[in-house]
């Protein structure tokens, strides 16, 4: 086989250089192409992981919001606790009152009471006409079911009429708390 040259060196080496140039022109609209392809894909990416991002800040928000709202229940869960436990506590005299007057017998009167909720006790004063009715009335609070006990200083006796009398009550809050709880 003949080989027959028709070009000179100078031409061979310009047109192998344009052939490289031409392979490198390929090269570089490829390495563009790849380029824009994965700027397109990190754009995707992108907008993908800001919509993922917005959901866990909008997640985020909301346990926030329900740990707000899961302390304020709590708080009122508490004072909820701390109002039934007042209720408990609380003691009614309307109750004590009331069986104070119907046992209050005629020439008694009471002119004063003194409530001690931490002690349990009450100074019930009044005046008497004479002793037989101070010891009736004396007897009778004996009697009421919310005295647990009943002090009458010796001095209630020393005089015969128009007594003015004092007793010391301890009281039987537990009886009070059932006269003051609502019957169902």
């Amino acid at each position: 086989m003949i080989a027959l040259n028709l070009l000179s060196p100078k031409q061979k080496e310009a047109l192998r250089a344009r052939v490289v140039y031409a392979m490198l022109e390929r090269l570089m609209i490829v390495f563009v192409a790849l380029l824009l392809a994965s700027s397109v894909l990190a754009l995707f990416v992108k907008i993908r992981l800001t919509e993922g991002l917005s959901q866990v800040q909008t997640r985020q928000i909301l346990s926030s919001e329900y740990i707000t709202v899961n302390s304020e229940i709590r708080q009122l869960n508490q004072q909820i606790g701390r109002v039934e436990a007042l209720q408990k506590m609380a003691v009614s005299p309307s109750a004590l009152l009331l069986d104070i007057a119907e046992r209050t017998p005629p020439g008694v009167r009471v002119t004063g009471m003194d409530f001690d909720v931490k002690s349990k006790s009450m100074r019930l004063s009044g005046t008497a006409i004479d002793r037989d009715a101070l010891l009736l009335y004396e007897e009778a609070m004996r009697g009421s079911p919310f005295v647990e006990s009943l002090q009458s200083p010796i001095s209630n006796l020393f005089q015969k009429e128009n007594i003015n009398f004092q007793f010391m009550i301890v009281l039987d809050t537990d009886a009070m708390r059932k006269a003051y709880e609502p019957s169902l």
